[in-house]
């Protein structure tokens, strides 16, 4: 930036960066060689080249695609080359700024053919209040950030007057896109969904002004939750050219207990979230059928049930058109002592049937023979 006058910017070049310009697979190498290099005669692959958008232009918003990659070389006749959009461009808000995504992805296979791929995406957000709550350049009406919801709204007052202890303060942290969609050179489309922060409430008034108001509050409680699972997609859709849906995936998530930390205002908060389970449908015309598959992080298969201490999955389920048709409980031997801390080691597995009938059961590891295993290992492996 040309400082003060700010009506050119431009690269920092005053600072080196590591780039990768390409991959070669080798027959043999040798490392003893100085400078390290091939083995004389051995042969190697064409080397994967790799090339970049180095040129952001003058303006304030950089060129499409600005320091990334859009181009790879398979040095065999393959190439792919990448399009981007800038989203401070496209959606006119500086909030983006240097935010690129993919516009088009394009294959040549080296014999004159050509495959395009385009992409087309749902709202983009950055961590904000919302419009609903005054922040004018916020992409969407609810807040979408409930650590920067309590941090300034924890006095009672929206004057962000404790936004300094906040570690993703508002504007910040980009939250992505609503939904990516995937045309193939086919026409054929996937559709993929994903949380970003928002429940799709804004927080009443009596929410405010204390920890208890605020945690208590369903939707405050909704937006926690869904900022744990930001970035996590939640459902694909896989259609045909003509728009019909052939099979889609559903994904379920849940949090054990929130720990708010010992200063909440920093948003620094803690919970262990996993997926609890996956819906695949496959439809034919009007006809639909769905496999359900349970995850459960304890022994009992209750979501609402203590989860193990270790984090371990302790249960599974499956389902086939609503019918239970196979229950697995998994157990661990331990080893967590003041040497050693192994706690992820299969024990045992036991697979029934819908009716509680065993059909296998499976034995791996026990305390003994991880202890065994431990104290038989070389010094300083």
């Amino acid at each position: 930036m040309n400082a003060p006058s700010c009506t050119s910017w431009g690269a920092d070049t005053a600072h080196p960066k590591l780039t990768l310009k390409s991959v070669q697979r080798i027959g043999r190498y040798d490392p003893t060689a100085v400078p390290p290099a091939l083995t004389s005669g051995v042969p190697a692959l064409p080397a994967m080249t790799f090339s970049y958008q180095t040129s952001g232009g003058s303006g304030q918003r950089a060129a499409a695609g600005w320091n990334r990659l859009n181009q790879v070389n398979n040095g065999q006749g393959g190439v792919m080359n990448l399009a981007y959009a800038n989203l401070a461009t496209t959606l006119n808000n500086i909030l983006f700024a240097n935010r690129h995504r993919v516009t088009s992805r394009t294959v040549n296979d080296g014999n004159g053919n050509s495959y395009p791929w385009s992409y087309s995406y749902g709202t983009a957000q950055i961590n904000s209040l919302g419009t609903n709550l005054g922040d004018t350049l916020a992409t969407g009406a609810h807040p979408n950030a409930a650590t920067l919801y309590y941090n300034v709204f924890l006095d009672g007052d929206a004057d962000y007057d404790a936004e300094a202890w906040l570690v993703h303060p508002t504007w910040t942290t980009f939250l992505g896109h609503a939904s990516v969609t995937e045309t193939d050179p086919s026409g054929a489309q996937t559709r993929r969904f994903y949380y970003q922060g928002d429940a799709g409430c804004t927080p009443p008034t009596a929410a405010r002004g204390s920890h208890s108001a605020i945690t208590g509050d369903s939707c405050f409680q909704q937006m926690r939750d869904r900022e744990f699972l930001k970035g996590r997609e939640y459902r694909v859709e896989y259609l045909t050219s003509g728009g019909t849906e052939l099979r889609e995936t559903a994904t379920s998530y849940r949090l054990g207990a929130v720990d708010y930390s010992y200063a909440p205002l920093s948003g620094l908060w803690r919970t262990f979230s996993y997926v609890s389970a996956v819906d695949e449908t496959a439809r034919d015309g009007a006809t639909a059928s769905t496999q359900r598959s349970e995850y459960f992080y304890n022994t009992s298969c209750n979501w609402t049930a203590s989860l193990d201490a270790y984090g371990n999955l302790g249960c599974e389920r499956t389902y086939e058109r609503g019918t239970l048709i196979r229950q697995q409980i998994h157990t661990y031997a331990t080893l967590n002592s003041s040497t050693h801390y192994i706690v992820d080691r299969p024990a045992i597995t036991t697979i029934t049937d819908a009716s509680g009938n065993y059909r296998r059961i499976r034995s791996a590891s026990t305390t003994a023979t991880i202890k065994a295993k431990a104290c038989s290992a070389p010094a300083g492996g």
